[in-house]
């Protein structure tokens, strides 16, 4: 993984208390890896099962009880009784939402907005086809190049990948996805925003 499991666990624990934690184990086809994704408001996190580091599984049976079947899909809420099971959601395999959504790459700028949480801005394209979004910095910072697990094989992580309106992290073995927003700032602003390049000092 290339980030901390204190990081994911606190994303699992605030979905569990909100609108719930989704965990699945699925493949896109045949032919594909089997992995585990696990879900909350805003994000999803993809490992292959062969490369699925022990404390990662440790985290899913806190929440779930257990690990899911291959082609089940559990979700887990605080406030409800029980768990719900149904089939997996395909949009969550992210190896294939990677390989068939992906339009290009994000750049991180170095512009923060700060409200109730901290957000970054992103940079996407050229020109008239420039896009401008934020994405809660918590994503960004979660991102640890020394959490790699270079001996079991893991490659360096690549990314942001710009996927829809989405922002996709990976590495051979793993994946993060975070969903970005419309920028809150001002329309003449975020005009000219959309006609620059914003670049961190050099």
């Amino acid at each position: 993984m290339f980030f901390k499991i204190q990081s994911i666990k606190q994303l699992m624990t605030a979905a569990y208390k909100g609108e719930g934690l989704t965990v699945g184990r699925d493949a896109y086809s045949e032919t594909d890896k089997v992995g585990y994704y696990i879900h909350g408001h805003g994000w999803t996190v993809w490992n292959s099962e062969a490369c699925m580091p022990n404390v990662l599984k440790a985290a899913i049976v806190e929440f779930c009880g257990s690990l899911p079947e291959y082609g089940e899909q559990i979700l887990v809420q605080k406030n409800s009784s029980g768990q719900q099971v149904c089939f997996p959601d395909p949009e969550l395999y992210l190896p294939g939402k990677m390989k068939s959504g992906a339009v290009g790459t994000w750049e991180i700028t170095p512009v923060h907005i700060v409200r109730e949480h901290d957000f970054i801005l992103l940079q996407s394209g050229l020109g008239n086809h420039r896009a401008t979004r934020e994405i809660p910095a918590r994503y960004v910072n979660m991102i640890k190049p020394e959490a790699i697990e270079e001996s079991q094989g893991e490659t360096t992580c690549a990314g942001p990948f710009r996927v829809g309106v989405d922002a996709i992290w990976r590495t051979n073995v793993c994946y993060l996805c975070a969903e970005t927003y419309i920028a809150d700032v001002d329309q003449k602003l975020m005009l000219h925003m959309n006609e620059c390049q914003i670049n961190a000092e050099e």
